[in-house]
């Protein structure tokens, strides 16, 4: 099949859109360039352009393509209901198969990324060369702008990282898979010792909290608070050994990769007979129910991707389902006006718009308060604030503005990538607007019961 070919299969999915433009005055890369090949009609009529021939070079739509920030408003609100934001991952890999995926991204994605190991290795060095300052050094310089501005940019984002992940923490280690078997299995001998108890009565977690690269080491405060909130709810669980749920790869279009870190996730759950798979940010959370879709060609893969994706569950939904409402009615909030940032894939991939809000709003005396245009991206969209910075510095400083406009105190959010992205904008704009994740905010809340 040649690379065309590839791309015809979209074709009646393009040709859904009728050209009406009213999308346009959704999208949050139109509304922060204006300009036609950064909309949802312009990216959809560029890939019908790459299907009928009437754009050869890819080059050509490379800008287009690569510039959508993926968080699929437009679907929701187009009339022909086209999937803009699955097309242009498909489009992403279109051009990675023409022009090849660049060097770097293919050794990250193949190399690292499906090694949890080394991918914290990667992370633990990188921040601590961070934190010696020798970032800020090359930045003053101008050396780093120029050789490797993609991670100047993430840079800018993030000015403080932690200096501990969440496995590195001695408390949360006793949770995470090989620890707690060594556990049960000193359990098991003991009791035989003192002929007490049989070993089969001592029983494998049903939950699993899934290790989030958001919760393990970009904000392991909130992968920590969650913790909290599980064991204040009695809540068995274990942290299980789990790749990357592959989203970085997905929204760079390389499928492959998608599919291969699907398929090893999928083993090492069914491995683990779970009936929960607990996620903190609904960005992975919406990646994991999307695993049937890149294993479709696969009957029996698909089905297998079918079965996990009914086991995960958001922590909103879940805190809810164990009842902590129960706990939060008892604790009025003392604090200042609070608003809620819906994560993209949250209200427009999972339609999980109501059961964040609902937990806040157990809280007695706590103001939800509204934010203008809140059904707009951030502009985080995972790595998307690093490769296209003028974009995403764009639309959030729209979000900003409508948050400040607000008049809350706190801003709060269930995805790893917005919240660092709010943090950010937060700090340019001089605001004392404290962004929180949800979990966090929570036990925080939970804490200051009398």
């Amino acid at each position: 099949m040649d690379k065309i070919s590839f791309l015809k299969k979209y074709e009646e999915t393009v040709a859904a859109c009728n050209r009406c433009g009213f999308c346009t005055s959704y999208c949050p890369t139109y509304n922060a360039t204006g300009n036609e090949i950064h909309s949802p009609r312009g990216r959809n009529q560029m890939v019908r352009a790459l299907i009928e021939g009437k754009v050869v070079d890819p080059v050509q739509a490379k800008e287009s393509i690569e510039s959508c920030l993926l968080c699929g408003e437009c679907t929701s609100i187009c009339f022909s209901e086209v999937p803009t934001a699955e097309l242009m991952v498909e489009a992403r890999n279109f051009l990675n198969k023409s022009m090849g995926v660049p060097v770097f991204l293919k050794f990250f994605l193949t190399y690292v990324l499906p090694f949890p190991r080394r991918y914290y290795w990667m992370l633990k060095i990188s921040f601590t060369v961070k934190r010696l300052g020798i970032v800020a050094f090359l930045k003053k310089i101008n050396l780093l702008q120029k050789i490797a501005p993609t991670l100047s940019a993430a840079d800018d984002l993030m000015p403080r990282v932690p200096h501990r992940f969440l496995s590195d923490h001695k408390n949360v280690q006793i949770f995470f898979e090989q620890n707690w078997a060594k556990q049960g299995h000193a359990r098991v001998l003991a009791q035989k010792k003192e002929g007490g108890l049989s070993p089969a009565l001592i029983q494998r977690p049903k939950v699993a909290l899934m290790p989030l690269c958001g919760s393990q080491y970009l904000n392991p405060e909130s992968g920590l608070a969650l913790i909290g909130l599980l064991k204040r709810l009695r809540v068995d669980f274990v942290i299980p050994e789990a790749l990357c749920c592959g989203l970085p790869a997905a929204s760079y279009g390389v499928t492959e990769r998608v599919r291969h870190m699907a398929q090893e996730n999928i083993r090492l759950m069914e491995r683990g007979h779970f009936d929960s798979l607990l996620v903190d940010d609904s960005s992975c959370g919406a990646h994991f129910q999307d695993y049937p879709k890149y294993l479709q060609d696969d009957a029996r893969w698909m089905k297998r991707a079918h079965d996990l994706s009914l086991k995960v569950k958001d922590l909103s939904q879940f805190l809810i389902q164990r009842g902590i409402k129960d706990h939060l009615k008892m604790t009025p909030w003392e604090g200042g006006l609070v608003a809620y940032h819906d994560p993209c894939k949250a209200q427009y991939a999972q339609k999980l718009i109501n059961p964040p809000r609902e937990l806040l709003f157990s809280i007695p005396r706590l103001q939800l308060v509204t934010v203008s245009d809140s059904d707009q991206c951030c502009g985080g969209g995972g790595t998307y604030s690093f490769v296209h910075p003028e974009i995403s510095r764009d639309v959030l400083s729209a979000k900003i503005k409508n948050i400040v406009a607000s008049g809350c105190q706190i801003v709060v959010t269930s995805s790893a990538s917005c919240l660092i992205q709010l943090r950010a904008g937060l700090l340019q704009s001089k605001s004392k607007i404290e962004a929180v994740h949800l979990s966090s905010f929570l036990l925080r809340a939970l804490e200051k019961r009398k």
